[in-house]
Formats: structure tokens, sequence, C-alpha cells
């Protein structure tokens, strides 16, 4: 929601000219509020491909496999290409989203 609730006296002592705040927060979304939390391409995308894996694994044992339509389907290359897609994506998590740990001295 891009809002901070900070519940303090403002008038107090301990606020003067020059006082600096220092917030580090995180927040929890209702998905039922704001639906939007699902409408990330990044979400979307992964989750394609964990379904798509879970679809190559049930299909591993047809490798080449013709269809009645002429259609040749092959489960192994299709949990490869998913994995391989899954381990792409949870490094771009990393490398984009994640914070770089926080090394505290004293």
């Amino acid at each position: 929601m891009g809002r901070l609730y900070i519940d303090m006296n403002w008038r107090g002592p301990e606020i003067g000219v020059g006082t600096w705040f220092i917030v580090e927060c995180d927040r929890v979304l209702d998905p039922e509020e704001f639906v939007d939390v699902y409408n990330d391409l990044w979400l979307k995308e992964y989750t394609t491909q964990l379904i798509k894996r879970q679809w190559g694994e049930n299909l591993k044992k047809y490798g080449n496999y013709t269809l009645p339509g002429g259609m040749v389907i092959n489960g192994p290359q299709i949990f490869l290409e998913a994995h391989n897609d899954i381990m792409r994506l949870e490094q771009q998590l990393r490398d984009v989203w994640e914070e770089p740990p926080k090394h505290e001295i004293g």
C-alpha cells in the first residue's frame, strides 16, 4: 500500500531538527484484498515451469512416444527443459529480488 504509520508523540523532546528515522519493514498483503499480487510476471512464469516439470515427470517413461494424431512427445526432454528454466528463474530471483546479506559488526 506504500504507507507507513508512526505512532509517537511528535512534539516530544526527542524530536528535533535533524532527527533521523531509519525504518526497515516487511509487509504481508492479503491476496483477497490486493489481487494484483497474483499478477506478477516472474511468479506466473515460475508456476508454469513447475507445472511443466511435473508434467515431464509424469511423462518420463514415454521417450519419443508417438500419439494417435502423429504428434511425438518426449517426457524426459520436457522435464529437462522445465528443470533448466526453474534453475534460471531461481537464479534470477536471487540476483534481482533478493537483498544482499547484512554483515553486522559489534
